[in-house]
């Protein structure tokens, strides 16, 4: 396993990129927070989507 000093990025043995929080000492996987911020916009997305179908209606 490559590790680098805490809050840089490093990969881990099954090759996913993974990053180290200076605060928490623990490691956060980058794609579970890409993918929350992305459905965060998708879900906004759909709310204004389904509110313009409303008042089209």
């Amino acid at each position: 396993m490559l590790q680098q000093e805490p809050g840089s990025m490093y990969e881990d043995e099954k090759g996913n990129l993974e990053e180290k929080r200076k605060s928490e000492g623990r490691f956060v996987p980058r794609a579970a927070a890409a993918a929350a911020r992305i459905n965060e916009k998708l879900q906004g997305n759909l709310e204004r989507i389904l509110a313009d179908l409303h008042q089209n209606v």
